[in-house]
């Protein structure tokens, strides 16, 4: 999906092209805004949100700062990309509502 230049990240995603800053201090208490970059799609890994690929990882709930397929995209990949309005980040939908990471912390809070 698209993301927008700032706002409430909606559900975890992986970034697929662009990159992003994101306060996570709502999830994790750490004040310091992380840079999210994209995904190397070259790899065989599986997928790890908060091991290896924590850093191409938008978690439900955090505060999207600043984002833009021009702040980790290679040059030779924006080429390939259609014209999206600036403020564009490509994600795909990991976890949405209780699954998500914040649905997690929600239902540890309420007992579940």
């Amino acid at each position: 999906g698209k993301g927008r230049e700032t706002g409430v990240v909606p559900a975890d995603c992986l970034v697929l092209a662009g990159g992003a800053l994101a306060d996570e201090s709502s999830l994790t208490g750490e004040a310091v805004p992380q840079t999210k970059v994209a995904v190397r799609s070259n790899t065989g890994d599986h997928l790890s949100m908060r091991g290896k690929h924590r850093a191409s990882t938008l978690f439900a709930g955090t505060n999207l700062l600043r984002a833009g397929l021009g702040l980790s995209t290679a040059p030779q990949q924006q080429e390939d990309l259609p014209d999206y309005p600036p403020g564009t980040v490509l994600c795909k939908v990991l976890r949405t509502g209780w699954h998500s990471t914040r649905g997690e912390i929600v239902r540890m809070l309420q007992g579940g």
